[in-house]
């Protein structure tokens, strides 16, 4: 998966920030996130991940999915605080 379409899906409340996102919060949430997905390198392929939606997959694909789900995330905050 390269790019994730917009307005496809609504984020669960469990994972939606609770009160307003500064940019210094959201740059110290991001560094947590890539060490934490950096850390599922080392994991087996063989593990996998239930995602709501896709059901499993396994690390390499949760990986990049991850990576790409990030990225569309900070794209949609670049554009809304332009």
């Amino acid at each position: 998966m390269k790019k994730i379409p917009r307005g496809r899906a609504k984020s669960p409340e469990v994972v939606q920030p609770k009160g307003s996102v500064d940019e210094n919060s959201l740059k110290t949430h991001l560094s947590e996130t890539r060490k934490k997905i950096k850390e599922l390198e080392f994991l087996s392929n063989d593990k996998y991940f239930e995602h709501p939606f896709f059901g499993k997959i396994k690390m390499r694909q949760t990986i990049n999915f991850l990576e790409t789900h990030t990225k569309h995330h900070l794209e949609i905050f670049e554009d809304n605080t332009k």
